[in-house]
């Protein structure tokens, strides 16, 4: 049986090993971060779609739908469509009342849905879209007036398949996080693409999703999506330019970072196939991102605990002033609670763990309640 000392010493080797990878990928994508450049902005506007899926939204749906009458977007080239998914409140009579008696031209429609979950609502609403090209929004998520105009003229590029926005504001305690994260799509949308989408506000081109839905039984819709984009040969990027405001309530709950973390991972999953496509650079930014969601977070709590438990031990039971690397390890955990990125990272590791451990009981969190978004 290994000793106290053995067991630190593998614990802080994995640990440093499993670090590795991410951190290698975030140094190269740092040489990378700033080289997205934007298309010019359209003169011919494009016919689009606005998909608009809500499940009791009557908090919200006015205000969006206020937002999406004051776009730049010319009205007459936008035809919107509402995907209700099983509402138990007023939202379709207000979103109705507020569409019938609305003076901008807006074309739009209301489809009725008898099952909830927002990736059936999606594969059912692709069947009504007759535009080349559809935005998808939270109903609970604001953008500025030029935010569709600016998506779109993204299409203006003929590789470009699926573009997301990014959030505007970011909370202290996601600040180190957001940064890295928008670092790295950003990255990857330079490189080649990005498997990793925000839904609150993102566009895709229908031809480039190949006439193929979503897995229903899964999240994460947005980058299920702009995984299948990059299948069909087309490009998934993220423009950190183009911004949305989550509402707080949006930003701070674990059951929703847990929901997103296994709708991530099972869409990973779902597409193992691509670790070892012949697909570029993309393959490796696929394998990033799989190791990352799947294996990452195992590795760290394993090292971490193989650290941890045998410095408890060895400091249970008399007094030795020797300051040895149990002590340090001990020490140390408090400093850590004061660093913002090791809190992030933290709450990330165990959102991506205990959702892992939901799905291996049977427990999978596909079905969307208001304020659990992808």
């Amino acid at each position: 049986m290994a000793s106290p000392e053995e067991y630190w010493l593998i614990g802080a080797s994995m640990l440093i090993l499993s670090f590795l990878p991410p951190t290698i990928g975030y140094l190269r994508a740092m040489s990378h971060a700033s080289g997205l450049i934007r298309p010019i902005p359209l003169e011919n506007p494009p016919e689009i779609s606005i998909l608009l899926p809500i499940r009791n939204e009557s908090s919200s749906i006015m205000r969006k739908l206020t937002e999406i009458a004051e776009s730049e977007y010319p009205m007459s080239r936008i035809s919107l469509l509402i995907a209700d998914s099983c509402s138990t409140d007023n939202s379709i009579e207000l979103a109705q009342s507020f569409l019938e008696n609305s003076q901008t031209g807006l074309s739009w429609q209301i489809l009725t849905l008898d099952r909830p979950g927002k990736s059936i609502a999606i594969n059912e609403s692709l069947e009504k879209i007759e535009t080349d090209i559809f935005l998808m929004m939270d109903s609970d998520a604001s953008t500025g007036p030029n935010a569709v105009g600016d998506i779109v003229s993204w299409f203006q590029v003929p590789e470009i398949g699926a573009v997301c926005g990014a959030s505007s504001e970011i909370l202290e305690q996601e600040k180190s996080y957001r940064k890295r994260f928008n670092i790295l799509r950003t990255s990857e949308s330079v490189t080649d693409s990005t498997p990793i989408f925000e839904g609150s506000i993102c566009a895709y081109r229908i031809e480039a999703l190949g006439g193929s839905g979503i897995e229903s039984s899964i999240n994460a819709d947005d980058s299920q999506m702009a995984i299948n984009v990059r299948r069909n040969g087309f490009r998934s990027i993220m423009d950190t330019s183009i911004q949305f405001h989550e509402p707080e309530r949006r930003k701070t709950t674990l059951k929703r970072q847990v929901r997103r973390a296994q709708g991530l991972s099972r869409t990973l999953w779902l597409n193992r196939d691509l670790c070892f496509a012949k697909n570029g650079k993309y393959t490796r930014i696929f394998r990033n991102q799989f190791y990352f969601h799947l294996f990452f977070p195992w590795l760290v709590i394993i090292s971490s605990l193989a650290i941890i438990i045998p410095s408890i031990i060895e400091n249970i039971g008399g007094l030795d002033l020797t300051f040895t690397r149990f002590d340090f390890t001990l020490s140390l955990i408090p400093l850590l609670a004061f660093s913002s990125t090791a809190r992030a990272l933290s709450s990330g590791v165990f959102a991506l763990a205990y959702s892992h451990v939901l799905l291996f009981c049977g427990i999978k969190l596909n079905i969307w309640d208001p304020g659990q978004r992808d």
